[in-house]
């Protein structure tokens, strides 16, 4: 998960210069969405992540019959 926050800075990064370059007529406005789609997609991939993580503990609390994390 850290991985994809950390591509997540990255991507944002990149559309803060590419949205800023576009207002200096020096980029294009499609370029602006393959980053945010890029952007959208490492979002998803961060939640299906943390679906795995909690579907995986489930299982394991599930098998061992004990809570493995209390809230």
């Amino acid at each position: 998960i850290q991985l994809i926050d950390d591509q997540l800075e990255l991507v944002q990064q990149q559309i803060n210069l590419l949205t800023t370059s576009l207002s200096s007529s020096t980029e294009s406005l499609s370029s602006i969405f393959r980053a945010q789609q890029r952007l959208v997609n490492y979002k998803i991939q961060r939640l299906n992540a943390i679906t795995q993580q909690y579907q995986s503990l489930s299982s394991l609390e599930a098998l061992s019959g004990t809570t493995l994390i209390s809230n």
